[in-house]
């Protein structure tokens, strides 16, 4: 079943919108040099086309590197707000600085409504 847009059950299959924010691997634990960056002293994940993470497979939607991902990828939680949020923008065909320009704007929206990341008051939250 492919996800239509950012109301659909929250699932990864099919989604992929966490992987295009920009995410820091300050250790790269066995992350294969090729997905990686030096910019600023600080190394990142390799951005592809379209701005999708270097280690999202773009046919199945799956990460090549799952097992060693980057602290950030492994705090990103399903169905939390932060998962909520950037669904809706990429959803809504948001990319590269709009998508995180509109992950952080709803961020702290959420954080000002009171959010504490239940699955159903994120999408009653993103309602609004």
């Amino acid at each position: 079943m492919k996800i239509q847009h950012a109301d659909a059950p929250t699932s990864c299959r099919d989604c992929g919108a966490c992987c295009y924010l920009v995410v820091e691997a300050p250790e790269p634990n066995g992350i294969p040099e090729r997905l990686t960056t030096r910019q600023q002293g600080r190394t990142w994940m390799r951005r592809e086309g379209g701005g999708r993470c270097a280690a999202l497979e773009p046919t199945t939607k799956r990460c090549i590197i799952y097992a060693r991902r980057p602290p950030d990828c492994r705090n990103f939680d399903r169905g939390s707000v932060h998962c909520l949020v950037v669904r809706r923008a990429f959803f809504d065909g948001l990319r590269g600085k709009k998508l995180i320009k509109a992950y952080v704007k709803g961020i702290k929206k959420a954080t000002a409504l009171g959010s504490r990341d239940s699955i159903d008051g994120n999408h009653a939250l993103l309602q609004k």
